[in-house]
């Protein structure tokens, strides 16, 4: 079966990598030809078939490769990427996080590219980010969202001191939901205006 009949604009012109993610969720992970990485959730029991593009923080970002191996918690996806940094391509092996369930606490939450976690004792300074020298990154500290440092010499300074941060690239997510059908007196809520409380 084609799976990818409705998805051409995610799949684009092709794929040369393919590698499956068992556990904890069906996922069939896709290099494009032109670098993109793409994947498709696949659940056939509950009849979704999802495709969905994931475009990486940085500049001129491309996936040179990817592979699966089992991990701890389950399957974990590694890409090798490379960006422009500095005028010159860097490439790094990058594992992507595992995903942010309801019981993992907010501090521990990574929602960023190329991101590198610190923990322990008060501090303003996190060094150990050559790989994205000269990148204006975000962070997480404390729990606590900033944004907008640039990385130098391969450190940068926080505005305030902290025993946990995760730092890394910017990256921008689109998601379209499928529409909302709550029901109507008067037959299907579809086509009505809605209002969302919560």
């Amino acid at each position: 079966t084609d799976l990818t009949i409705f998805s051409e604009h995610v799949t684009g012109s092709g794929f040369d990598q393919m590698s499956y993610v068992m556990d904890p969720d069906s996922v069939i992970w896709i290099r494009r030809v032109d670098g993109t990485l793409a994947a498709c959730t696949y659940e056939r029991e509950q009849e979704v078939i999802a495709w969905h593009r994931h475009e990486l923080g940085g500049t001129a970002t491309s996936v040179d490769s990817i592979v699966s191996i089992s991990g701890v918690d389950g399957d974990e996806i590694y890409v090798s990427v490379a960006r422009t940094i500095g005028g010159s391509t860097v490439k790094a092996l990058e594992v992507l996080s595992a995903e942010f369930r309801d019981t993992t606490d907010k501090a521990d939450g990574v929602f960023l590219d190329s991101a590198v976690t610190y923990s322990g004792s008060s501090t303003t300074t996190v060094s150990g980010l050559m790989h994205l020298e000269g990148q204006t990154v975000d962070f997480l500290s404390n729990g606590n969202v900033e944004r907008g440092k640039v990385v130098t010499s391969g450190r940068v300074t926080l505005d305030r001191a902290t025993t946990k941060a995760i730092i890394g690239l910017r990256y921008t997510t689109v998601i379209e939901t499928t529409d909302i059908e709550a029901g109507a007196r008067a037959g299907t809520g579809q086509s009505r205006p809605k209002k969302l409380s919560q």
